[in-house]
């Protein structure tokens, strides 16, 4: 699949980022992480990436389109991402989820405020830098600092976490409803939290 030829792999260079931006109204962004929106973002982690010389590769988030405080602010990080030149290349907001994914499985990294897609990169195999308090981060394992990010090669990769990780979000959050009245669902969500505080 990631063999397969595609336009857009063409304009990007290898090694790279992979980064979605999120919205800058979005609760996530304001209450769950250290960043003022998309430009604070972008000002944070593209100078250290490129530095380090890793190509990155933003993607704009579809919904800013039609929320329009969300595109100004989105806007504004753009212009700012393409005083990088060469280094950094911006997606078309229409890029499709398919074409998305083939990004991230080609990335060397991902890094996202603490958007989804950094838990899709996780099931990819792929290193993703979550930099704020993402949902799906029980016990924020996951997080890593501004100071992390300026020496990637010592992010800890982590798969034994990342696996207890997956198999929690698959047999606890992502449950079938009929057993969701059972009970069963919140004692092993709650047996399964105690286990993670006590390793």
């Amino acid at each position: 699949y990631t063999a397969t030829p595609d336009p857009i792999t063409s304009l990007v260079k290898f090694p790279f980022i992979y980064v979605p931006l999120q919205l800058a109204d979005d609760l996530n962004t304001i209450k769950n992480s250290d960043f003022e929106g998309p430009l604070d973002f972008l000002q944070k982690v593209l100078p250290d990436f490129i530095s380090q010389g890793y190509h990155v590769v933003i993607k704009p988030h579809p919904g800013s389109l039609s929320r329009p405080y969300n595109l100004i602010e989105e806007t504004k990080a753009l212009i700012y991402a393409r005083t990088f030149n060469e280094s950094v290349t911006i997606l078309d907001r229409s890029v499709t989820v398919t074409r998305s994914l083939r990004l991230i499985s080609q990335a060397a990294y991902v890094c996202t405020i603490n958007s989804s897609v950094g838990y899709e990169a996780l099931l990819l195999g792929k290193k993703a830098l979550i930099m704020g308090d993402a949902m799906y981060d029980v016990g924020g394992t996951l997080k890593v600092s501004l100071d992390d990010i300026r020496k990637l090669e010592r992010v800890p990769n982590n798969p034994s976490y990342v696996r207890s990780l997956f198999n929690f979000m698959s047999g606890h959050l992502l449950i079938n409803k009929d057993i969701v009245g059972t009970g069963k669902p919140i004692v092993d969500i709650l047996l399964f939290l105690r286990d993670m505080k006590s390793q």
